[in-house]
């Protein structure tokens, strides 16, 4: 969370005094949250296109970042993604990414979409903290049902952004 950082010794103070020297500065270190799937394709682009948006919004992006990766990456993302997303007026952008070691080292919280559903083939990331986030993969659902995991994803992702900037526990 935040360490406290003293410039100076502080020195002695007493009740009621005012300390003559020495700076306190709070320095939070910037978290990284990794959405991860099988495919990239679909629910972590999902997550990471809302959770951006978020950020942006409040003006967080010195704290909070994020990127999404999946274990089997498809070569684009799913078209009836990109459609609800456009919907709520968010473009995803960018290719499906595999999970490799540079993305791991900067993580410090990974976000599964649903490996409650799929643990055959869903990421293992051992040294990594790791939640699920148990959603239906919207690969071969029509717009109807991918519109309701996508509201989901917002949900969860409001959620998370919330516990983020109060710290509170991440499950």
């Amino acid at each position: 969370m935040a360490d406290a950082v003293d410039s100076k010794s502080a020195g002695e103070t007493r009740v009621g005094s005012t300390p003559t020297f020495g700076t306190i500065k709070i320095m939070m270190k910037k978290k990284h949250i990794l959405f991860a799937c099988i495919h990239n394709s679909g629910r972590s682009k999902i997550a990471e296109a809302f959770f951006n948006y978020y950020v942006n919004k409040l003006n967080k992006k010195n704290i909070l970042s994020c990127s999404s990766a999946g274990t089997y990456p498809k070569k684009n993302v799913n078209t009836n993604v990109q459609k609800v997303m456009k919907e709520v007026g968010i473009n995803i952008i960018g290719k499906p990414q595999i999970i490799n070691n540079d993305t791991l080292s900067k993580t410090d919280i990974v976000f599964t979409m649903g490996c409650d559903i799929d643990s055959d083939k869903c990421p293992n990331i051992l040294d990594k903290k790791t939640v699920d986030w148990n959603l239906a993969d919207p690969s071969e659902k029509n717009l109807e049902e991918v519109r309701k995991i996508r509201d989901q994803i917002d949900d969860k992702v409001k959620n998370l952004i919330q516990k983020l900037l109060t710290e509170k526990s991440i499950n």
